[in-house]
């Protein structure tokens, strides 16, 4: 547009100083030039233009990557922190575990020592004296028997050792 312009004017120019031709071949090299000067921006913008375009398509890969690496990161610190969350698990468990060895054994050991104490009250009871035996159990009311027997008192019972015959 510019371009048409500049012509048009150089034409009227050229019209109206008449015939001169010294002026109107510097008109026309005047306007020669100014239509290869238009040539060559209209080139250059293209060419911005372009490279813009291009920049702008760099600018919104660079985004997407950014955009994936960030996503990535964010996935590697969630594995990171669930790591570490096991770790503490994990070395939790194993400070815990002789501390609960420990006390299992203890437990065991109290156990026995509880089922030795009264194995040796019953063997004291069993050694003991009648009269030993009434004082434990405060059963001096209650007459001891000498045989004791699971049956009821009066009820006839057989003892092993009556069936078996020494002598035979």
């Amino acid at each position: 547009m510019i371009f048409l312009t500049v012509i048009a004017a150089l034409a009227a120019l050229v019209w109206t100083l008449g015939c001169n031709s010294r002026a109107s071949q510097i008109a026309i090299e005047a306007a020669d030039r100014q239509a290869e000067q238009n040539q060559e921006l209209a080139r250059l913008d293209r060419e911005h233009a372009s490279s813009r375009r291009e920049l702008i398509e760099l600018h919104q890969q660079v985004q997407q990557e950014r955009q994936s690496l960030s996503g990535g990161w964010l996935d590697l610190h969630a594995e990171q922190q669930e790591v570490i969350k096991e770790r503490r698990t994990e070395s939790l468990v194993v400070k815990l575990a002789p501390v609960l060895l420990a006390l299992i054994a203890a437990l065991f050991v109290l156990r026995l020592v509880s089922n030795w104490l009264d194995y040796q009250s019953l063997q004291t009871l069993v050694n003991a004296e009648p009269q030993a035996v009434a004082r434990l159990t405060n059963a001096d009311l209650l007459p001891l028997p000498t045989h004791p027997s699971l049956l009821p008192p009066g009820e006839p019972h057989e003892s092993p050792r009556d069936d078996h015959d020494p002598g035979a």
